[in-house]
């Protein structure tokens, strides 16, 4: 937007460290002391997950520069999605019993499933993308199809508009209407979740659906959630439904997608 070059700088720092000392240090919890080693690693399911949003940075890096450095990266962080997260039914699993919050199902068919970031996803479309490799296609469209026969909503609140963004990003992938036909009550429900009342400015405009990540926060919050403004509901919604109103390939959201930028280029 601004074309100043310093942003692309601090981004590739960034893009630098992920794909250099972080890996390095084999999937650390995310948290590295600055100035001492890292004080203890999470090698767990939900963290390698959440990594894999890191293929969409390193593709839009790569298109931005012309270059090839960080698309290479990829399948350090996608590799093991494939390998270890999407089961045979298409849905993306934490394995290990790891307790993700706001992720966390508790009975029914998407116990452990991987249903409130679309960052996994999106991050197969762009590895196909950039890397042309067959497999990351596969197993986007195998979890698309996941999405698609299922025959109820996440629980989660914030997963309706996170799969309302993946959705999104498998009909442009494809082409199939399946999923535009599976996205239509995602984009209802969501809309149905925005709080309006123009007379309360404290709210007005706010998605609802609150998730407890842990006993605390229960406690803290322990009425229905729909009572309370969800600042992660509200983020997905509104990259959602920002997609779901662009019009041409320039207005489509960048944000948690594979597309937006140019990966024929790489």
């Amino acid at each position: 937007m601004t074309g100043e070059q310093v942003y692309l700088d601090r981004a590739a720092a960034g893009a630098d460290w992920l794909s250099g000392r972080f890996m390095d240090r084999h999937y650390p919890n995310g948290y590295i002391h600055p100035f001492e080693d890292d004080r203890g690693e999470v090698n767990n399911d939900f963290s390698r997950l959440m990594l894999s949003a890191a293929a969409i940075v390193f593709a839009q890096i790569d298109s931005l520069t012309g270059g090839k450095k960080y698309t290479e990266s990829i399948p350090s962080v996608m590799d093991w999605v494939v390998e270890n997260s999407i089961e045979d039914d298409g849905a993306i699993r934490i394995h290990d019993g790891t307790d993700a919050g706001h992720h966390a199902v508790t009975s029914g068919p998407l116990v452990g499933c991987f249903t409130n970031d679309d960052g996994a996803g999106v991050g197969l479309i762009s590895s196909y993308r950039v890397t042309g490799n067959e497999k990351y296609k596969k197993a986007a469209e195998l979890n698309g199809t996941w999405w698609c026969g299922l025959e109820q909503m996440p629980e989660t609140y914030a997963s309706i508009p996170a799969a309302l963004l993946f959705m999104l990003d498998m009909y442009r992938f494809t082409g199939d209407k399946k999923y535009t036909a599976a996205a239509k009550p995602y984009i209802e429900k969501v809309l149905e979740l925005q709080y309006i009342n123009e007379d309360d400015t404290l709210a007005h405009g706010g998605f609802r659906g609150h998730e407890s990540a842990c006993e605390k926060s229960r406690k803290l919050h322990p009425d229905d959630p729909l009572e309370y403004i969800c600042q992660r509901t509200t983020m997905y919604a509104m990259i959602a439904l920002a997609k779901a109103a662009a019009d041409t390939e320039n207005e489509w959201n960048i944000a948690y997608s594979g597309f937006g930028w140019n990966g024929e280029d790489i």
